[in-house]
């Protein structure tokens, strides 16, 4: 990591979906560097279920050599002072640990260069009174890095007795040690039976396109000395509950990560999903604390007239959809990545948009802005944008390019490709009027790794074909509406030309000229799109006709 920039190692750690800040922690085996010598000291590995066992909790700093922040935490000396009040030597509450993440060698540790030749901020190991373990010398493997979903250093999390890890912030030995009144769970242990929800329930999306199939799982774990053998579950969809029975043998602390029964869902707007235990050991729950966890999602049916602008300031659109997670928004640049740089080749994601009603638009105009430099002249990555008609999943492609022509810069870079200037983009145009249906149509971009480099996307938006972009005029209103044949156009601009379409999207009329006010006479009633064309733009308008 510390071989490139800040921006980069957010790129690096692109498979970190989703970090976290509160988990069910597994165990691990740690071994520490002897301080004098630097040998690995083997026959003495750490657990950390033998301390949290015990009662005790255990706190980790993630650290790397090169890192001026870790170091600043490590001068400072509230981990050894953590250590020294509250450790084996003090009350014996807790047991610390400093986790090296980043390559860290016995060098390194005590103040010279690593294997690569990096400088390190100093000896991190004089006058540290807690076992160093550094995570890229063998026995130790980088197992824990990704079980803690280390993206930056220095991290430090808290495991508490009961097996829930908490991420918290670096602060004094006080502050630290206060954390665990604050987030440790206290369960009550003592119960006959006893069972807890881990706080997140996996495999549920914030928001799906035209239809949820959704197979969740919780984390299940026994929270009494005795073995929890049987649990029954209160599963609620949308009010309406099921059951659903559990049966293992877990002891104390122990959890089981549990499949539960598929749901579906596709009528439109707000679903929410809950699990709540209901009996352990077929008795009444007795303690409610983490009895009960819940997520809500959203399922976008019926299309939209929204105008589709995306401009990716700090995230990706809330109706909008990735299926993978390996698209990111970096908010400096304002703009959508997919990192093919540390994606291997073969790995895609997909963004789709919500169900759309395009009819407003004479002639449909898919642009967006691209940027992507080749790795090397052997890779190959790719981009498609794709379309689908009323949520039948048969989807259609409308632009597949790949490398060479997917480069919008000459030559290859071996580093990951960042834009720094506006030349370095293109405007990519695609025609929409071949789509059958615009009246209920998805759109997705498909982004392929080749393992070559990032690609870059922004300012995604639809626009007419005559190349004047959609766009809400709030200085533009019609009078009456409803209206049973005159329509006025009040507006301070010059309205140039009006067109009128009705429900299926077809051009039925067109005024042009200084147009103040447009007749429905002898038409349909209904509702009728108006695309108003002013000296400053186009703004799209409803009106009805009774």
């Amino acid at each position: 990591m510390k071989k490139i920039s800040a921006l980069l190692v957010l790129l690096a750690m692109v498979f970190a979906v989703g970090a976290q800040t509160e988990i069910l922690t597994h165990d691990f085996t740690l071994y520490e560097i002897n301080k004098d010598n630097g040998q690995m000291i083997t026959g003495n590995p750490y657990t950390i279920y033998q301390y949290t066992d015990s009662g005790k909790t255990v706190f980790f700093n993630f650290f790397a050599t090169w890192c001026t922040y870790c170091w600043q935490f490590k001068q400072q000396g509230y981990l050894e002072q953590l250590q020294s009040q509250y450790g084996p030597n003090g009350t014996n509450e807790v047991m610390a640990f400093a986790v090296e993440g980043d390559e860290g060698n016995y060098s390194a540790l005590t103040g010279g260069p690593d294997a690569s030749g990096y400088a390190s901020q100093g000896n991190w190991l004089q006058g540290t009174n807690y076992p160093v373990i550094p995570t890229y010398l063998s026995p130790n493997t980088q197992s824990i890095l990704s079980e803690y979903s280390i993206s930056a250093f220095p991290t430090v999390w808290m495991v508490c007795p009961s097996r829930w890890a908490y991420k918290i912030d670096r602060g004094t030995a006080a502050s630290m040690y206060g954390k665990i009144a604050s987030k440790c769970p206290q369960f009550n242990t003592s119960a006959q039976a006893n069972a807890a929800l881990f706080s997140k329930i996996e495999g549920i999306k914030n928001n799906y396109i035209c239809e949820a199939t959704i197979t969740p799982k919780i984390q299940l774990q026994n929270v009494s000395e005795n073995p929890m053998t049987s649990v029954e579950l209160t599963i609620t969809l949308d009010g309406t509950p099921t059951t659903f029975n559990w049966s293992g043998n877990l002891a104390k602390y122990e959890f089981e990560t549990v499949t539960l029964p598929t749901i579906h869902a596709n009528t439109n707007g707000s679903h929410n999903y809950s699990v709540a235990i209901t009996k352990v050991n077929g008795i009444n729950d007795p303690d409610p604390l983490k009895g009960t966890v819940s997520k809500s999602f959203s399922v976008a049916v019926t299309p939209t007239t929204a105008n589709v602008n995306a401009t990716f300031g700090s995230s990706i659109p809330s109706t909008w959809v990735q299926d993978n997670g390996y698209l990111y928004v970096y908010s400096d640049k304002g703009a959508l990545y997919f990192n093919a740089f540390s994606i291997p080749a073969g790995y895609s994601d997909n963004l789709n948009l919500p169900p759309l009603n395009l009819t407003r638009f004479a002639h449909p105009v898919l642009k967006f802005d691209l940027s992507h430099k080749r790795r090397n002249s052997s890779s190959s990555d790719q981009l498609m944008v794709q379309w689908s008609a009323n949520c039948d999943n048969n989807w259609h492609t409308l632009y597949d390019v790949s490398d060479p022509e997917l480069a919008t810069v000459s030559g290859n870079s071996s580093q990951a490709f960042v834009p720094s200037s506006t030349s370095q983009w293109r405007t990519e145009t695609i025609d929409l009027s071949g789509v059958t249906d615009l009246s209920n149509v998805l759109l997705r971009f498909s982004f392929i790794s080749g393992h070559g480099n990032i690609i870059w996307i922004d300012n995604v938006r639809i626009v007419d074909g005559t190349g004047v972009e959609d766009h809400e005029s709030e200085s533009i209103s019609l009078y009456p509406n409803p209206t049973s044949d005159v329509v006025y156009v009040q507006t301070a601009d010059m309205v140039n030309e009006v067109q009128v379409y009705n429900i299926q999207g077809q051009l039925v009329r067109t005024f042009n000229g200084d147009v103040h006010s447009i007749s429905l006479a002898g038409f349909a009633n209904g509702i009728y799109t108006l695309k108003i064309m002013t000296e400053k733009g186009m703004s799209i308008q409803k009106v009805v006709k009774q």
